[in-house]
């Protein structure tokens, strides 16, 4: 009896299967398999994707395969030193013009990582804590740890608290700054305030240290006023010597010692920039000492004290 069979309706069916799992810098094997059809082979449409960071070779190829064989591809993976988590290279078979897609159509290689964890960052340094009204400014110097370092948690607790307490009452910060102002606390009280440095693999060690908020005191009204004025005999002639105190210690006042009567002998000396002076005067008598000089707003602060010599 005559084979009356349309061979040319023969249409291969095509699955895929993968190897065994390999660590990164290793190749994912693929299988491809045909079933027999009419064609000697079949040109299939494959698709990779992966799952993580492990390759450049992902996106749409095509792979010969013969009809009743199989083909293999190998997609390389990249070594590097990242650690990173586990991942995997996916490849499915798409649909064609000459096969059909059959089951499995889709086959996954585990890739393995094979980095060690990167530790937890050094600790920061040099913790400073800068008390203001009702806030505290945290500044401290960075971790000698950059690669992989997210940044720097802040805590901070009333004294009289448990670190957990802090934790529950949200009374810390995230940052990748080296400093933080914590606003919103009591004036008088003492606060604990920790820095520590962080990356994906954990924290490291804190640094601590302690601060009370307080309202800056008010900058004390520039003043300048004698302590002392007198006068000595010195040789043929006298000497009148001259205390003072000032407000603030950077003024540097204008000192003069004029005789009263009739106008005579002035002495002045410039800019002083201590809390004493002399003045060699020629004659015995009343003089009059004074000083004086600028502060801000073009005003001025001095005294004046009268002074006898004989």
């Amino acid at each position: 009896m005559p084979d009356n069979t349309d061979n040319s309706l023969i249409v291969p069916a095509v699955t895929i299967t993968g190897g065994t799992g390999v660590a990164e810098g290793g190749g994912a094997v693929f299988t491809i398999a045909a079933t027999s059809g009419t064609a000697s082979s079949v040109a299939v449409n494959v698709e990779v994707a992966q799952q993580g960071v492990f390759t450049t070779n992902t996106g749409s190829r095509t792979v010969t395969v013969s009809a009743g064989g199989t083909a293999t591809i190998t997609i390389p993976t990249a070594d590097d030193s990242a650690d990173e988590p586990d991942g995997s290279i996916t490849a499915t078979v798409q649909s064609g013009t000459d096969y059909t897609v059959g089951t499995p159509s889709t086959a996954s290689v585990t890739v393995s990582d094979d980095d060690p964890p990167t530790p937890v960052p050094d600790p920061a340094s040099g913790l400073k804590l800068n008390s203001g009204d009702k806030r505290l400014t945290v500044l401290w110097s960075p971790s000698a740890t950059s690669e992989g370092l997210l940044g720097y948690r802040v805590q901070w607790k009333l004294s009289s608290q448990t670190w957990d307490q802090a934790v529950l009452a949200n009374q810390f910060h995230s940052t990748t700054d080296t400093r933080h102002t914590i606003s919103g606390l009591a004036n008088g009280s003492a606060y604990d305030v920790r820095v520590a440095a962080f990356n994906a693999n954990g924290v490291s060690d804190w640094i601590t240290g302690q601060a009370t908020p307080a309202k800056p005191k008010p900058k004390p009204e520039p003043s300048l006023a004698f302590d002392s004025v007198s006068c000595a005999s010195s040789g043929s002639g006298w000497v009148i010597s001259v205390t003072w105190s000032k407000t603030p210690e950077s003024l540097k006042p204008d000192i003069w010692a004029n005789e009263a009567k009739n106008r005579g002998h002035r002495g002045r000396q410039t800019a002083v920039a201590g809390t004493s002076t002399t003045f060699d005067v020629p004659n015995a008598g009343w003089y009059q000492v004074g000083m004086q000089a600028k502060i801000a707003g073009n005003k001025k602060v001095g005294d004046s004290e009268p002074v006898r010599c004989r």
